[in-house]
């Protein structure tokens, strides 16, 4: 017997839209849907019953940093995902890999688990996951990474051009000695800082300095050790930039505690997903990114999807939305020191000529 799949190869587009014609959706044209139905009945295809909805979806998370403890980044996409998803009608529910039982398929899985769809938050070590899910043929939304695959469905935010353009403040302000610290764990919002790192270095002329790129893991903690690396360097640098919220406030912190002035003697710059920079003494120069909305909007389409209720012309084929990230430039960035600051490992402040 004919399936939807089997209709989508013959006419080369793609299985959702098949379906979205046969259910004469208000988005596809009728040209399209003419032609989707004369090869149905050439095929012999018979529309098999609606599976029944069980209005909630479940929202996955197979990222190292985030479970059912998550705070912060996951916490602000979790409330958006609420508020997408309760505007359209729909509950959710985490949803753990480890509920999968022995030789069970992801769509078996989410049949006994009474699961409509699936939002997804991965990372490196998980995206052949997120493609199989997607080659099953489950409705899923990927939220916070990037897929070049057309049946992966993702809401992710751009932050390469304000990080280019933070790195480029810093240097307009006269610094050089511009360092990094990043994620140890890789995903598409770090890759696009650091690749927007090395590029504004290298428009500038100046090469990288490996000593000034340091990876950690991405808490207050090693905030605040990344910075007492750095300025325990024999040529210190005079700003740094940190591409999460966490380590930027523990650096903050460090750099009270030193009193090391910022940016009088160092300049910082950040990331922040929320609110996070407007608690923080001085507020601090941000790559600022809507967490909540890149929630709202992974679960709003996929409901909608699931429910068939999208707006004339809105696309329900395929979710590819990038969220552009802005710079905001606060209080932690200024012109380099005449003499950068530079600390012992035990927290002493030593000239920078010793």
């Amino acid at each position: 017997m004919a399936t939807v799949r089997d209709i989508a190869s013959n006419l080369g587009v793609s299985a959702a839209t098949v379906s979205r014609s046969l259910n004469n959706a208000p988005d596809v044209s009728a040209k399209l849907k003419k032609k989707v139905i004369t090869e149905a009945r050439r095929m012999g295809y018979v529309a098999t019953r609606r599976r029944q909805r069980n209005g909630t979806i479940g929202m996955m998370f197979v990222n190292e940093t985030s479970g059912p403890m998550f705070s912060g980044y996951d916490a602000t996409i979790w409330s958006g995902v609420a508020r997408g998803a309760s505007a359209s009608g729909y509950a959710v529910t985490t949803f753990d890999m480890r509920q999968r039982r022995e030789g069970e398929s992801h769509t078996g899985m989410l049949s006994r688990l009474h699961l409509d769809g699936l939002l997804i938050r991965d990372d490196h070590q998980t995206r052949q996951l997120v493609e199989e899910i997607a080659a099953a043929g489950i409705p899923s939304v990927v939220i916070a990474d990037r897929f070049e695959r057309e049946d992966v469905n993702f809401v992710c935010c751009n932050s390469f051009t304000p990080t280019l353009q933070a790195i480029e403040h810093l240097l307009h302000m006269g610094h050089r000695r511009i360092a990094i610290c990043h994620n140890v764990l890789s995903d598409t919002d770090h890759r696009d800082r650091i690749a927007a790192y090395d590029r504004a270095m290298a428009d500038a002329g100046l090469e990288t300095d490996p000593a000034l790129r340091f990876a950690i893991r991405a808490d207050v903690e090693g905030g605040g050790a990344a910075l007492c690396r750095f300025l325990s360097l024999p040529d210190p640098p005079t700003a740094i930039f940190f591409t999460d919220p966490p380590a930027t406030v523990g650096a903050l912190r460090r750099a009270m505690e030193l009193d090391v002035r910022v940016p009088e003697d160092l300049s910082i710059v950040g990331v922040d997903d929320e609110d996070l920079r407007k608690m923080t003494h001085p507020v601090y120069t941000a790559v600022c990114q809507n967490a909540n909305e890149l929630g709202y909007q992974a679960a709003r389409w996929l409901c909608r999807s699931l429910s068939d209720t999208a707006s004339p012309g809105e696309n329900t084929e395929r979710i590819a939305l990038q969220i552009e990230a802005i710079l905001e430039i606060n209080k932690t960035t200024g012109a380099p020191p005449a003499t950068p600051v530079r600390v012992s490992p035990t927290g002493v402040r030593i000239s920078v000529s010793q």
